[in-house]
Protein backbone atom coordinates (compact mmCIF):
# COMPACT_ATOMS: atom_id res chain seq x y z
CA UNK A 1 0.00 0.00 0.00
CA UNK A 2 3.16 2.43 0.07
CA UNK A 3 3.17 2.77 -3.35
CA UNK A 4 -0.61 3.20 -4.04
CA UNK A 5 -0.72 6.57 -3.19
CA UNK A 6 1.42 7.33 -5.73
CA UNK A 7 0.29 4.77 -7.80
CA UNK A 8 -3.07 6.87 -7.91
CA UNK A 9 -1.77 10.26 -8.02
CA UNK A 10 0.14 8.77 -11.48
CA UNK A 11 -3.03 7.49 -12.54
CA UNK A 12 -5.10 10.38 -11.91
CA UNK A 13 -2.72 12.72 -13.63
CA UNK A 14 -2.60 10.35 -17.00
CA UNK A 15 -6.35 10.78 -16.78
CA UNK A 16 -6.34 14.46 -16.74
CA UNK A 17 -3.82 14.63 -19.50
CA UNK A 18 -5.46 12.05 -21.70
CA UNK A 19 -8.66 13.77 -21.41
CA UNK A 20 -6.81 17.28 -22.01
CA UNK A 21 -4.76 16.48 -24.84
CA UNK A 22 -7.01 13.97 -26.63
CA UNK A 23 -9.67 16.55 -27.00
CA UNK A 24 -7.34 19.18 -28.27
CA UNK A 25 -5.74 16.99 -30.46
CA UNK A 26 -8.89 15.57 -32.00
CA UNK A 27 -10.00 19.58 -32.63
CA UNK A 28 -6.68 19.94 -34.30
CA UNK A 29 -6.89 16.58 -36.40
CA UNK A 30 -10.47 18.01 -37.07
CA UNK A 31 -9.13 21.30 -38.50
CA UNK A 32 -7.12 19.50 -40.39
CA UNK A 33 -9.51 17.47 -41.87
CA UNK A 34 -12.10 20.44 -42.24
CA UNK A 35 -8.82 22.22 -43.97
CA UNK A 36 -7.96 19.69 -46.44
CA UNK A 37 -12.10 19.31 -46.95
CA UNK A 38 -11.84 23.17 -48.16
CA UNK A 39 -8.57 22.54 -49.84
CA UNK A 40 -9.87 19.88 -51.90
CA UNK A 41 -13.03 21.33 -52.84
CA UNK A 42 -11.45 24.65 -53.76
CA UNK A 43 -9.31 22.77 -55.94
CA UNK A 44 -12.28 20.69 -57.33
CA UNK A 45 -14.03 24.26 -57.75
CA UNK A 46 -10.80 25.20 -59.87
CA UNK A 47 -10.96 21.95 -62.36
CA UNK A 48 -14.87 22.91 -62.54
CA UNK A 49 -14.26 26.40 -63.51
CA UNK A 50 -11.42 25.43 -65.85
CA UNK A 51 -14.10 22.58 -67.63
CA UNK A 52 -16.23 25.65 -67.41
CA UNK A 53 -13.70 28.10 -69.14
CA UNK A 54 -12.67 25.17 -71.86
CA UNK A 55 -16.78 24.56 -72.56
CA UNK A 56 -17.03 28.19 -73.24
CA UNK A 57 -13.64 28.55 -75.31
CA UNK A 58 -15.41 25.57 -77.27
CA UNK A 59 -18.31 27.11 -78.04
CA UNK A 60 -17.29 30.39 -78.80
CA UNK A 61 -14.27 29.06 -81.11
CA UNK A 62 -17.13 26.43 -82.84
CA UNK A 63 -19.04 30.07 -83.33
CA UNK A 64 -16.18 31.28 -84.94
CA UNK A 65 -16.40 28.61 -87.51
CA UNK A 66 -19.76 29.30 -88.33
CA UNK A 67 -18.93 33.20 -88.80
CA UNK A 68 -16.62 32.29 -91.05
CA UNK A 69 -18.89 30.30 -93.12
CA UNK A 70 -21.25 32.64 -92.81
CA UNK A 71 -19.10 35.57 -94.22
CA UNK A 72 -17.69 33.42 -96.87
CA UNK A 73 -21.31 32.89 -97.86
CA UNK A 74 -22.66 36.10 -97.44
CA UNK A 75 -19.79 37.39 -99.83
CA UNK A 76 -20.41 34.78 -102.18
CA UNK A 77 -24.47 35.95 -102.62
CA UNK A 78 -23.35 39.75 -103.39
CA UNK A 79 -19.62 39.70 -104.15
CA UNK A 80 -19.37 42.22 -101.95
CA UNK A 81 -15.95 42.86 -100.53
CA UNK A 82 -16.98 43.93 -97.22
CA UNK A 83 -17.41 40.09 -96.03
CA UNK A 84 -13.50 38.92 -97.05
CA UNK A 85 -12.24 40.82 -93.62
CA UNK A 86 -14.80 39.78 -91.50
CA UNK A 87 -14.09 36.38 -92.63
CA UNK A 88 -10.43 36.96 -92.48
CA UNK A 89 -11.48 38.23 -88.63
CA UNK A 90 -12.73 35.15 -87.57
CA UNK A 91 -10.62 32.72 -88.97
CA UNK A 92 -7.71 34.26 -86.79
CA UNK A 93 -10.06 34.44 -83.90
CA UNK A 94 -10.61 30.21 -84.56
CA UNK A 95 -6.94 29.73 -84.82
CA UNK A 96 -6.25 31.92 -81.56
CA UNK A 97 -9.27 30.00 -79.81
CA UNK A 98 -8.31 26.40 -81.02
CA UNK A 99 -4.43 27.79 -79.52
CA UNK A 100 -6.14 28.59 -76.44
CA UNK A 101 -8.04 25.29 -75.83
CA UNK A 102 -5.22 23.43 -76.82
CA UNK A 103 -3.46 25.21 -74.03
CA UNK A 104 -6.10 24.96 -71.63
CA UNK A 105 -6.73 21.11 -72.09
CA UNK A 106 -2.65 20.32 -71.85
CA UNK A 107 -3.69 17.74 -69.37
CA UNK A 108 -6.27 15.46 -71.32
CA UNK A 109 -4.35 14.46 -74.75
CA UNK A 110 -7.38 12.88 -76.28
CA UNK A 111 -9.08 16.25 -76.01
CA UNK A 112 -5.19 17.89 -77.68
CA UNK A 113 -5.46 15.20 -80.43
CA UNK A 114 -9.19 16.02 -81.22
CA UNK A 115 -8.64 19.86 -81.22
CA UNK A 116 -5.68 18.98 -83.98
CA UNK A 117 -8.04 16.97 -85.68
CA UNK A 118 -10.42 20.21 -85.73
CA UNK A 119 -7.73 22.23 -86.52
CA UNK A 120 -6.53 20.35 -89.49
CA UNK A 121 -10.52 19.71 -90.47
CA UNK A 122 -10.77 23.79 -90.23
CA UNK A 123 -7.62 24.37 -92.21
CA UNK A 124 -8.91 22.52 -94.87
CA UNK A 125 -12.07 24.23 -95.28
CA UNK A 126 -10.01 27.88 -94.94
CA UNK A 127 -8.52 26.40 -97.97
CA UNK A 128 -12.00 25.42 -99.79
CA UNK A 129 -13.39 28.61 -98.74
CA UNK A 130 -10.20 30.34 -100.13
CA UNK A 131 -10.89 28.25 -103.58
CA UNK A 132 -14.44 29.74 -103.68
CA UNK A 133 -14.58 33.00 -102.86
CA UNK A 134 -11.21 33.24 -105.44
CA UNK A 135 -13.84 31.54 -108.20
CA UNK A 136 -16.09 34.04 -107.44
CA UNK A 137 -13.89 37.05 -107.47
CA UNK A 138 -13.03 35.50 -111.30
CA UNK A 139 -16.34 34.55 -112.31
CA UNK A 140 -15.32 31.12 -111.95
CA UNK A 141 -17.56 27.82 -111.80
CA UNK A 142 -17.85 28.40 -107.50
CA UNK A 143 -21.48 26.52 -107.92
CA UNK A 144 -19.65 23.70 -108.84
CA UNK A 145 -17.56 23.49 -106.18
CA UNK A 146 -19.74 24.51 -103.63
CA UNK A 147 -22.21 21.85 -104.99
CA UNK A 148 -19.94 18.88 -104.87
CA UNK A 149 -20.68 19.20 -101.03
CA UNK A 150 -16.94 18.94 -100.12
CA UNK A 151 -17.07 22.12 -97.71
CA UNK A 152 -20.64 20.93 -96.16
CA UNK A 153 -18.55 17.92 -95.24
CA UNK A 154 -15.46 19.45 -93.73
CA UNK A 155 -17.96 21.87 -91.69
CA UNK A 156 -20.43 19.00 -90.47
CA UNK A 157 -17.37 17.32 -89.36
CA UNK A 158 -15.73 20.19 -87.52
CA UNK A 159 -18.86 20.63 -85.60
CA UNK A 160 -19.00 17.07 -84.58
CA UNK A 161 -15.59 17.13 -83.59
CA UNK A 162 -16.28 20.22 -81.55
CA UNK A 163 -19.61 18.77 -80.31
CA UNK A 164 -17.38 15.84 -78.91
CA UNK A 165 -14.95 17.37 -77.66
CA UNK A 166 -17.70 19.71 -75.43
CA UNK A 167 -19.58 16.44 -74.40
CA UNK A 168 -16.07 15.60 -72.95
CA UNK A 169 -15.44 18.49 -70.99
CA UNK A 170 -19.38 18.36 -69.89
CA UNK A 171 -18.29 14.66 -68.45
CA UNK A 172 -15.36 15.59 -66.75
CA UNK A 173 -17.43 18.10 -65.14
CA UNK A 174 -19.82 15.53 -63.83
CA UNK A 175 -17.40 13.84 -62.81
CA UNK A 176 -15.36 16.17 -60.99
CA UNK A 177 -18.39 17.22 -59.20
CA UNK A 178 -19.72 13.56 -58.01
CA UNK A 179 -15.28 12.75 -57.11
CA UNK A 180 -15.70 16.20 -54.93
CA UNK A 181 -18.87 15.24 -53.52
CA UNK A 182 -18.11 11.52 -52.86
CA UNK A 183 -14.79 12.58 -51.32
CA UNK A 184 -16.31 15.18 -49.18
CA UNK A 185 -18.63 12.69 -47.81
CA UNK A 186 -16.77 9.73 -46.96
CA UNK A 187 -13.90 12.78 -45.68
CA UNK A 188 -17.17 13.63 -43.50
CA UNK A 189 -18.00 10.10 -42.57
CA UNK A 190 -14.48 9.03 -41.92
CA UNK A 191 -14.14 12.42 -39.51
CA UNK A 192 -17.46 11.63 -37.75
CA UNK A 193 -16.83 7.62 -36.99
CA UNK A 194 -13.08 8.41 -35.88
CA UNK A 195 -14.45 11.29 -33.42
CA UNK A 196 -17.33 8.70 -32.51
CA UNK A 197 -15.33 5.97 -31.39
CA UNK A 198 -12.69 8.10 -30.35
CA UNK A 199 -14.88 9.88 -27.70
CA UNK A 200 -16.60 6.27 -26.90
CA UNK A 201 -12.98 4.85 -26.49
CA UNK A 202 -11.96 7.49 -24.59
CA UNK A 203 -15.06 7.72 -21.97
CA UNK A 204 -15.06 3.41 -21.44
CA UNK A 205 -11.64 3.91 -20.75
CA UNK A 206 -11.33 7.35 -18.35
CA UNK A 207 -14.80 5.60 -16.47
CA UNK A 208 -12.72 2.36 -16.17
CA UNK A 209 -9.77 4.30 -14.80
CA UNK A 210 -11.89 6.72 -12.78
CA UNK A 211 -13.53 3.28 -11.24
CA UNK A 212 -10.43 1.54 -10.97
CA UNK A 213 -8.97 4.63 -8.54
CA UNK A 214 -12.84 4.95 -6.97
CA UNK A 215 -11.96 1.59 -6.01
CA UNK A 216 -8.60 2.38 -4.92
CA UNK A 217 -9.82 5.57 -2.90
CA UNK A 218 -12.68 3.04 -1.17
CA UNK A 219 -9.94 0.69 -0.48
CA UNK A 220 -7.67 3.63 1.41
CA UNK A 221 -10.63 5.10 2.88
CA UNK A 222 -12.00 1.58 4.39
CA UNK A 223 -8.47 0.92 5.47
CA UNK A 224 -8.27 4.22 7.11
CA UNK A 225 -11.26 3.70 8.69
CA UNK A 226 -10.04 0.53 9.94
CA UNK A 227 -7.22 1.80 11.49
CA UNK A 228 -9.29 4.74 13.30
CA UNK A 229 -11.79 2.05 14.15
CA UNK A 230 -8.64 -0.14 15.67
CA UNK A 231 -7.18 3.54 17.39
CA UNK A 232 -10.65 3.84 19.07
CA UNK A 233 -10.98 0.50 19.69
CA UNK A 234 -7.20 0.28 21.48
CA UNK A 235 -7.80 4.31 23.01
CA UNK A 236 -10.34 2.87 24.74
CA UNK A 237 -9.30 -0.22 26.30
CA UNK A 238 -6.09 2.11 27.57
CA UNK A 239 -8.77 4.04 28.77
CA UNK A 240 -10.51 1.31 30.72
CA UNK A 241 -7.60 0.02 31.64
CA UNK A 242 -6.19 3.30 33.26
CA UNK A 243 -9.43 4.07 34.58
CA UNK A 244 -9.89 1.07 36.81
CA UNK A 245 -6.78 1.23 37.74
CA UNK A 246 -7.38 4.30 39.50
CA UNK A 247 -10.73 3.08 40.93
CA UNK A 248 -8.18 0.57 42.64
CA UNK A 249 -5.24 2.37 43.80
CA UNK A 250 -5.21 1.54 47.58
CA UNK A 251 -8.09 -0.47 48.23
CA UNK A 252 -6.93 -2.67 51.00
CA UNK A 253 -9.99 -4.98 51.26
CA UNK A 254 -10.96 -7.43 48.83
CA UNK A 255 -14.94 -6.86 49.09
CA UNK A 256 -14.46 -3.47 48.68
CA UNK A 257 -12.05 -4.07 45.80
CA UNK A 258 -14.15 -6.18 43.96
CA UNK A 259 -17.68 -4.23 44.20
CA UNK A 260 -15.78 -1.06 42.80
CA UNK A 261 -14.33 -2.82 39.84
CA UNK A 262 -17.90 -4.16 39.43
CA UNK A 263 -19.25 -1.09 39.42
CA UNK A 264 -16.86 0.65 37.01
CA UNK A 265 -16.83 -2.22 34.76
CA UNK A 266 -20.92 -2.43 34.16
CA UNK A 267 -20.62 1.45 33.31
CA UNK A 268 -18.14 0.27 31.25
CA UNK A 269 -19.36 -2.54 29.49
CA UNK A 270 -23.03 -2.02 30.37
CA UNK A 271 -23.56 -5.92 31.46
CA UNK A 272 -26.66 -5.96 33.92
CA UNK A 273 -25.01 -8.33 36.27
CA UNK A 274 -21.95 -10.01 37.53
CA UNK A 275 -19.81 -11.28 40.14
CA UNK A 276 -16.63 -11.80 41.29
CA UNK A 277 -15.01 -14.62 42.71
CA UNK A 278 -11.56 -15.41 44.57
CA UNK A 279 -10.28 -18.54 44.59
CA UNK A 280 -9.50 -20.36 48.14
CA UNK A 281 -6.08 -22.79 48.87
CA UNK A 282 -8.75 -25.52 48.47
CA UNK A 283 -9.84 -25.35 44.77
CA UNK A 284 -13.62 -23.60 45.94
CA UNK A 285 -14.23 -20.38 44.23
CA UNK A 286 -16.05 -17.68 47.13
CA UNK A 287 -17.84 -14.70 46.05
CA UNK A 288 -16.44 -11.39 47.14
CA UNK A 289 -18.68 -9.63 45.22
CA UNK A 290 -21.71 -9.00 43.28
CA UNK A 291 -23.55 -6.61 40.74
CA UNK A 292 -27.06 -6.37 39.99
CA UNK A 293 -27.76 -10.02 41.63
CA UNK A 294 -29.86 -11.30 44.16
CA UNK A 295 -28.70 -13.43 47.13
CA UNK A 296 -26.57 -16.67 45.64
CA UNK A 297 -24.02 -19.12 46.58
CA UNK A 298 -21.43 -17.42 48.45
CA UNK A 299 -19.03 -20.24 47.20
CA UNK A 300 -18.87 -22.90 44.68
CA UNK A 301 -17.43 -26.11 44.34
CA UNK A 302 -19.30 -28.56 42.57
CA UNK A 303 -17.59 -29.96 39.37
CA UNK A 304 -19.94 -28.81 36.76
CA UNK A 305 -19.82 -24.99 38.03
CA UNK A 306 -18.29 -23.35 34.39
CA UNK A 307 -16.44 -20.75 36.60
CA UNK A 308 -14.34 -23.59 38.23
CA UNK A 309 -13.75 -25.12 34.59
CA UNK A 310 -12.64 -21.69 33.23
CA UNK A 311 -10.61 -21.37 36.29
CA UNK A 312 -8.92 -24.79 35.63
CA UNK A 313 -8.29 -24.67 32.25
CA UNK A 314 -7.23 -21.25 32.76
CA UNK A 315 -9.56 -20.28 29.73
CA UNK A 316 -12.37 -17.43 28.71
CA UNK A 317 -16.18 -18.65 27.98
CA UNK A 318 -18.48 -17.27 26.16
CA UNK A 319 -22.46 -18.21 26.46
CA UNK A 320 -24.21 -16.29 23.57
CA UNK A 321 -27.80 -16.85 22.97
CA UNK A 322 -28.96 -17.69 25.99
CA UNK A 323 -32.98 -18.57 26.10
CA UNK A 324 -35.40 -16.02 28.16
CA UNK A 325 -35.52 -16.84 31.94
CA UNK A 326 -33.01 -19.31 31.31
CA UNK A 327 -32.00 -19.53 35.59
CA UNK A 328 -28.78 -22.07 35.87
CA UNK A 329 -25.67 -23.39 33.96
CA UNK A 330 -23.91 -24.09 37.42
CA UNK A 331 -22.36 -20.41 37.40
CA UNK A 332 -22.91 -17.68 39.83
CA UNK A 333 -24.86 -15.62 37.64
CA UNK A 334 -27.31 -18.36 36.33
CA UNK A 335 -30.25 -16.91 38.44
CA UNK A 336 -30.19 -13.64 36.55
CA UNK A 337 -32.27 -13.02 33.47
CA UNK A 338 -29.27 -12.68 31.07
CA UNK A 339 -29.58 -13.58 27.20
CA UNK A 340 -25.39 -13.77 26.99
CA UNK A 341 -22.64 -14.40 29.45
CA UNK A 342 -18.99 -14.07 30.02
CA UNK A 343 -16.51 -16.07 31.97
CA UNK A 344 -12.76 -14.74 32.37
CA UNK A 345 -10.21 -16.58 34.78
CA UNK A 346 -8.01 -13.62 36.77
CA UNK A 347 -4.79 -14.64 36.78
CA UNK A 348 -1.50 -13.20 38.20
CA UNK A 349 2.30 -14.60 37.72
CA UNK A 350 0.73 -18.05 35.77
CA UNK A 351 -1.70 -18.16 38.98
CA UNK A 352 -4.93 -18.32 38.67
CA UNK A 353 -6.64 -16.73 42.00
CA UNK A 354 -10.08 -15.52 40.82
CA UNK A 355 -12.70 -15.27 37.71
CA UNK A 356 -15.55 -12.50 36.82
CA UNK A 357 -18.50 -13.60 35.27
CA UNK A 358 -20.44 -11.11 33.60
CA UNK A 359 -23.82 -11.17 32.35
CA UNK A 360 -25.19 -9.04 29.33
CA UNK A 361 -29.15 -8.53 28.05
CA UNK A 362 -27.65 -8.25 24.49
CA UNK A 363 -25.11 -10.62 22.25
CA UNK A 364 -21.63 -10.18 23.27
CA UNK A 365 -19.00 -8.50 20.81
CA UNK A 366 -15.27 -8.83 20.94
CA UNK A 367 -14.79 -5.68 23.08
CA UNK A 368 -16.53 -7.27 25.79
CA UNK A 369 -13.92 -9.96 26.00
CA UNK A 370 -10.99 -8.03 25.22
CA UNK A 371 -11.67 -5.58 27.93
CA UNK A 372 -12.18 -8.10 30.52
CA UNK A 373 -9.26 -10.12 29.17
CA UNK A 374 -6.99 -6.60 29.40
CA UNK A 375 -7.87 -6.46 32.93
CA UNK A 376 -7.98 -9.67 34.36
CA UNK A 377 -4.26 -9.70 35.15
CA UNK A 378 -4.64 -6.14 36.81
CA UNK A 379 -7.26 -7.52 39.05
CA UNK A 380 -5.47 -10.65 39.84
CA UNK A 381 -2.82 -8.59 41.26
CA UNK A 382 -5.22 -6.06 42.91
CA UNK A 383 -6.15 -9.02 44.63
CA UNK A 384 -3.30 -10.37 45.67
CA UNK A 385 -2.50 -7.23 46.95
CA UNK A 386 -5.36 -6.91 48.66
CA UNK A 387 -5.07 -10.53 50.60
CA UNK A 388 -1.73 -9.72 51.23
CA UNK A 389 -2.19 -6.22 53.39
CA UNK A 390 -4.91 -8.43 55.14
CA UNK A 391 -2.89 -11.55 55.89
CA UNK A 392 -0.36 -8.77 57.24
CA UNK A 393 -3.30 -6.95 59.61
CA UNK A 394 -4.03 -9.98 60.22
CA UNK A 395 -0.84 -11.18 61.89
Amino acid sequence: MADSPSADAASFRRILTRNILLPVGIGIAGAAVFVAVILHLLSVIAWVEHTDRVINGAGDTSRMAVEQESAMRAFLVGGNEVFTPIFEEHRTRMLAGLRSLEELVQDNPAQVQRLRRIADVQADWNRYAETVMRQKRENGPFTETMTSGQGRRMADEVRREFAQFGAEEERLRRERNEQAQTTAIWILVGYVTFTVLTSLLLAWAGRRELLGLATSYDAVIAQQAKHSAEQERQAWLRSGQSQLAERLIGQSQIGVLGRGALDFLAGYLGFKVAALYHRLPDGRLQRVAAWGMGEGEESLSTDTALALEAVRGNQIIELDALPVGYLRVNSGVAGGPSQSALIVPLAADGEVNGVIEAGFLRPLSPRDREMLTLVSTGLATAINTALYRQRLQDA
